[in-house]
């Protein structure tokens, strides 16, 4: 390779500037820090480096998911949901997980490879990153009509791998609803009147 060839690509390599760039473009282009997850695989250690994804990029993963669930016929609600949970969960594994501790590194593997990772290992790695973007916006603790109503039919049937399917984010957010509820009933039966004996 030419010494010019060689300055060029040095060139290319470097942030194009941004004359009269402001602080808010500025801090967009920054790192975000990254975490450091050790996960194993067919007995192998590997380490995968967890960042948070952007919500365009969340919303390209969950139109990803609804194109090749239909395809497979396999509508959303309850009865498949383990099925959209994994490919859900194997999109932004391939999006999120990076092979350093650069957002800008290259990605730790595919959709196809994260699909043949154990569900442990998978599992450990999207409980990072839902923690994380839980911390990067408290307000996803909300959770939508749709799944606080497949959430009550599956405490209903009092179906332990069905709220699995749920994740550790919809369950808390399930969880602080139903105390809610129950402090508003403790609260009503311990009210002035209800424990008078009738007469």
């Amino acid at each position: 390779m030419s010494s010019t060839t060689s300055r060029l690509g040095a060139a290319l390599a470097q942030p194009a500037q941004r004359p009269g760039a402001t602080a808010f473009a500025e801090a967009l282009a920054g790192k975000p820090p990254l975490t450091r997850v050790p996960f194993t695989v067919n007995g192998v250690e590997l380490v995968g480096w967890v960042c948070v994804l952007g919500t365009e990029v969340e919303i390209e993963i969950e139109a990803s998911v609804h194109r090749v669930m239909r395809g497979h016929e396999l509508e959303q609600g309850i009865l498949n949901s383990d099925y959209w949970d994994r490919a859900r969960i194997a999109r932004t594994l391939a999006r999120c997980v990076r092979e350093a501790d650069d957002v800008t590194a290259a990605a730790l593997g595919t959709v196809e490879m994260w699909g043949k990772v154990p569900m442990a290992a998978q599992n450990a790695l999207i409980r990072v990153y839902l923690d994380m973007r839980e911390e990067d916006d408290p307000a996803l603790q909300f959770i939508e009509a749709a799944d606080l109503r497949d959430l009550f039919e599956a405490a209903e049937k009092k179906s332990s791998p069905l709220l699995r399917r749920f994740g550790a984010q919809k369950l808390a957010a399930f969880a602080l609803i139903l105390a809610g509820r129950l402090e508003s009933l403790l609260t009503e039966k311990s009210s002035p009147g209800d424990s008078s004996p009738a007469t």
